[in-house]
């Protein structure tokens, strides 16, 4: 019986000190986190009056200040009509100010013109449509069109889009050298099979303004 309560007394006493130990690491970390506190946050955005989104939820117009914003990531949209949204991942510390200055960029667009019209076009290896056509809503930046057509020489571009802007691009569509070849042999074959042609029957009288079908001079 001894035995039985002794054993008892030692696992009493380990489950005490256990608890022990626990409790006390866990306090530091009680502590920390009653100090973090919520971070803020300031956006600034040209133009201003953008709309400005924190993790879904819609909260003001630029220039805009959240006074408590939890510690850890989120994600910010900054929204406005005719720019691309602009999007921002960033990282709250506690009792620390995010600020951020945004740029927003306005779309720009490409209009494609070709002589003769018609030809099939690809922007950046995408089909786009047939010229003349407009190309809008790009980033600024190097694109690469392509315009294509039967029997002409297909023609490469490099173009910059810039920004808020339309630009015309006219490109000359040349025949090809092949089918300039087979034109002009075609033409040539022409004109050798008219002048091999028979002549009719028909003939001059010497000293005779008219000419006379040979039955009458028979």
């Amino acid at each position: 019986m001894k035995i039985r309560t002794e054993r008892s007394r030692r696992h009493w006493l380990i489950l005490v000190f256990a608890a022990s130990a626990i409790a006390q690491n866990a306090a530091p970390l009680i502590s920390d986190t009653a100090k973090a506190g919520p971070g803020k946050l300031h956006v600034v955005s040209q133009p201003d009056s953008a709309l400005v989104v924190v993790d879904t939820t819609s909260q003001g117009l630029s220039p805009f200040s959240l006074d408590s914003l939890s510690p850890g990531p989120h994600v910010i949209l900054v929204k406005k009509k005719g720019y691309f949204v602009k999007k921002i991942n960033i990282s709250i510390r506690p009792r620390e100010t995010e600020d951020l200055t945004v740029s927003l960029v306005k779309p720009g667009s490409v209009y494609l013109k070709s002589d003769p019209f018609g030809a099939r076009c690809f922007f950046d290896s995408k089909e786009s449509g047939k010229t003349p056509c407009e190309i809008a809503k790009l980033k600024p930046g190097d694109y690469d069109v392509r315009l294509e057509m039967p029997n002409r020489t297909a023609q490469d571009r490099r173009v910059t889009v810039r920004e808020g802007l339309c630009d015309t691009i006219m490109v000359q569509m040349p025949f090809t050298p092949h089918y300039l070849d087979s034109t002009a042999a075609a033409s040539k074959a022409a004109k050798e099979k008219r002048r091999c042609k028979p002549k009719s029957g028909i003939t001059r009288l010497p000293g005779f303004l008219g000419l006379l079908p040979l039955p009458l001079l028979l």
